[in-house]
C-alpha cells in the first residue's frame, strides 16, 4: 500500500509542478536579460520522477511535460517528448546501481539529463530540417542549462520527498500493548 501510494503522490506532484514551471519559464525575462538564454528547468523537475517512478509513470510524465512545454514554445511535440522519455527510461534501467536519495546522484542525473535533453532537442530539430546555428552559442546554452539544472535538481527532489512525507500517511508503530500479557486489577485479599 505505501509504495504505490507514495508513487502516486510523486506522479501527481510532478504533474502539477510541470505546467507551472513551463509557464514561469515562458514569462520570466530575468534569465534572458542576465545570462542571455532561458534555461530549461524541465529536466530538473523530472529528475525525481526519473529516479523513483516505473516505466509507465516516466513515459506518462514525459508526455505531459512535452505537451505543456510544446504548448508554450515553438518546439514540435516529439522533439520535446523523445529526449525526455528516452533519458528517463535509460535512468530507469540503470536504477539498480544508483543511490536514489543521494544528493550527488541527483545533481549528476539532473545535469546530465539537461545536457542530453537539450542536445537531443537540437539534433531532432536539425534532422527535421530546421535551420539552426550550431556553434559557440549552442555550447554556451548547453553548459548554462547543465549547471542550472544540476543546481535546481536536488532542490526539486527534496521538495517532492517532503511532499511524499507530508501527504502519505505512515503506519504507526506497534505500541505498548501486547496481547500475551494480562494485567489483573482488583483488591488484594490478605
Amino acid at each position: 500500500m505505501g509504495d504505490d501510494q507514495i508513487k502516486k503522490v510523486y506522479s501527481w506532484a510532478i504533474a502539477v509542478v510541470v505546467p507551472v514551471v513551463c509557464y514561469l519559464e515562458f514569462i520570466c525575462e530575468l534569465p534572458r536579460r542576465v545570462i542571455g538564454i532561458q534555461p530549461d528547468v524541465l529536466p530538473a523537475v523530472l529528475t525525481w520522477g526519473w529516479l523513483v517512478l516505473g516505466p509507465f509513470g516516466i513515459t506518462l510524465l514525459a508526455f505531459w511535460a512535452a505537451l505543456c512545454f510544446s504548448g508554450i514554445s515553438q518546439n514540435p511535440f516529439l522533439v520535446t517528448f523523445l529526449p525526455i522519455a528516452v533519458f528517463g527510461l535509460w535512468i530507469y534501467r540503470q536504477r539498480g546501481v544508483l543511490l536514489v536519495r543521494n544528493s550527488v546522484t541527483q545533481i549528476v542525473i539532473s545535469g546530465v539529463g539537461a545536457g542530453v535533453v537539450t542536445l537531443g532537442q537540437y539534433i531532432l530539430l536539425i534532422l527535421s530540417g530546421v535551420k539552426m546555428d550550431v556553434g559557440a552559442s549552442l555550447i554556451y546554452q548547453v553548459i548554462v542549462n547543465v549547471v542550472f539544472c544540476a543546481v535546481m535538481g536536488p532542490i526539486f527532489c527534496v521538495f517532492f520527498q517532503y511532499l511524499g512525507i507530508v501527504l502519505v500517511p505512515r503506519k504507526s508503530g506497534q505500541g505498548s500493548f501486547r496481547p500475551d500479557r494480562e494485567i489483573r486489577r482488583g483488591r488484594i485479599i490478605c
